[in-house]
């Protein structure tokens, strides 16, 4: 079984690179179950006349990467399969633009189904399904010998592994001998069930970025701005909630450097395919304090393909209160068939 396979379609949330680049208010990395490939675009909107998403990133697992990775594989490394790395841009107003690197590393996640430790009884299924599906085949080797007693077992075990034809054939014979509790398109079925379960599962992630920024569009004006470390936790509240606690401090370039922090909790309500959340923020920066309440809805659209809204109320530092509406869009590596 590949590790592919086990990516359950969870909620695509903005990278490192991408919160780094301030297309929202709040500094909440959510953590998700690691995927391949994933990739976001966003808006933050300052004005009315902000309507075109000016930020983006992409975010990849390098080995999950390699099609050929095993479930087998993935347990042994967790640590680096669940590895991720991010690179992002955002465009401003004056045609200057910034330019992100982040890295996101997952420290536990109970969501994950790949996962034989946190979900031990996966393992129990996949082998029960491997053994039927194998009793299944030799049941339909045993059925074409009765018809063909001409030809002998291995010479059909060997067609079997180099004849794509028979083996679509012989498959399509094993499904009447599987067992219906086990058989192998009941996978998907557990999978899917599955994922409803466990989207607010404990998790914890840390992750990092670095921003550049430039005055125009040459990039060599680049110029180092900001670096900033996240840390989130997601519990799970009943089999409708889950509440995020997390922390962001970050170094600023401006004039000089100044030290940025802050912490909020969001708290979602729902399933794993539409969810709406509140969130509060509380934030240290200039040597001020600034609040940010916020309120959204966060949606699947189809495989691999996620939305959010949100209405953020920011009280800055001189105690001036502004609404700021915005939307992120995230795709990433949809869920396998089988």
């Amino acid at each position: 079984m590949k590790a592919g396979w086990g990516n359950l379609d969870y909620s695509v949330p903005e990278s490192p690179a991408l919160k780094i680049l301030g297309n929202t208010p709040d500094n909440i990395l959510k953590p998700t179950s690691v995927r391949a490939l994933a990739f976001g675009i966003g808006n933050y909107f300052m004005t009315s006349a902000g309507i075109i998403p000016k930020n983006m990133a992409l975010e990849i697992s390098p080995l999950l990467l390699n099609s050929k990775a095993s479930l087998n594989d993935y347990n042994r490394n967790k640590f680096l399969y669940r590895s991720r790395l991010s690179v992002g841009t955002s465009l401003l107003d004056n045609g200057a633009y910034t330019v992100a690197e982040g890295l996101r590393f997952t420290l536990m996640d109970r969501t994950d189904l790949r996962d034989f430790q946190s979900n031990p009884w996966f393992t129990d299924v996949l082998y029960a399904t491997a053994v039927d599906k194998s009793v299944a085949i030799n049941k339909a080797f045993e059925e074409y010998l009765r018809t063909h007693p001409d030809e002998k077992l291995i010479t059909v075990r060997d067609k079997y592994s180099t004849d794509a034809a028979f083996k679509a054939a012989i498959d399509k014979s094993a499904r009447k001998f599987f067992d219906k509790a086990l058989n192998v398109d009941r996978l998907a079925e557990i999978r899917d069930s599955i994922r409803n379960i466990l989207w607010n599962a404990p998790i914890w992630e840390i992750g990092a970025a670095a921003l550049q920024s430039s005055e125009d569009s040459l990039t060599k004006n680049l110029k180092f701005s900001q670096i900033g470390f996240w840390s989130t936790a997601g519990i799970p509240i009943g089999t409708k909630g889950q509440l995020l606690i997390g922390a962001k401090v970050a170094s600023v370039d401006s004039v000089k450097w100044q030290t940025v922090v802050s912490i909020g909790q969001r708290f979602f309500y729902g399933s794993n395919n539409a969810k709406g959340f509140v969130q509060a923020q509380y934030e240290h920066r200039n040597k001020s304090n600034w609040f940010t309440s916020s309120m959204g809805c966060q949606f699947n659209v189809t495989n691999g393909l996620w939305g959010e809204f949100s209405l953020n109320l920011v009280v800055d530092g001189r105690g001036d209160v502004s609404l700021h509406p915005g939307f992120n869009i995230g795709f990433g590596t949809p869920e396998r068939e089988r």
